[in-house]
């Protein structure tokens, strides 16, 4: 494909990807909107406060999965789009590694991206570890990882554990970072000997 053809097509089909991410993003945002004035409404009320607590914790979980999720996605689809405009016979699925590391690592050595990894990189990989501990460890963390992980989120460390407690002020921090990163990903362009 020649170079004015790339640069229309995947200026048009980024654009989409990105504004569809973003889409979502806000979505999430308005969401965590109304549960937290329902949140509010419910200790005024004083509607059970436990029951309460954690519904918002157990929400704000899955809010963080949803939004990491959607950042694996869309930096597949980025990858897939490339993959198909370049006409490149290696996928990202054929890299090694998972998730948002492939992604990256396959729009940099393969695409030709420059810094995929900067602008909110440690940020989005604190994160990622956060969302291990609720996947694969139902948010207990283990004493070693405790100080690396209350830089972001709390910890409620007791005789039974030590857990995260993530609640809406949290998820929508972490929808902040994707967003800025996001905004930087889509602005950048292979090197055009790739093209």
């Amino acid at each position: 494909m020649n170079k004015e053809r790339f640069n229309k097509y995947y200026k048009n089909e980024s654009e989409f990807i990105y504004t569809v991410s973003k889409e979502h993003l806000y979505n999430l945002k308005e969401l965590i909107s109304i549960l937290n004035d329902n949140y509010k409404n419910n200790k005024c009320l004083g509607i059970d406060n436990l029951s309460n607590d954690i519904f918002q914790w157990t929400l704000s979980e899955s809010l963080v999965l949803k939004s990491y999720a959607l950042l694996e996605k869309t930096m597949i689809k980025l990858c897939r789009l490339c993959e198909t405009l370049l006409e490149i016979d290696l996928g990202v699925e054929d890299l090694y590694g998972k998730g948002i590391v492939r992604s990256a690592t396959y729009l940099e050595k393969v695409i030709g991206f420059d810094n995929v990894k900067s602008n909110k990189w440690n940020e989005i990989k604190q994160w990622g570890r956060i969302r291990n501990l609720i996947i694969h460890n139902g948010g207990e963390v283990d004493n070693t990882e405790v100080n690396k992980i209350k830089t972001t989120v709390y910890v409620d460390e007791d005789i039974f554990g030590n857990f995260i407690s993530i609640d809406y002020r949290d998820v929508l921090s972490f929808i902040d970072v994707l967003e800025s990163y996001l905004e930087y990903l889509f602005s950048l362009e292979p090197k055009s000997d790739k093209k």
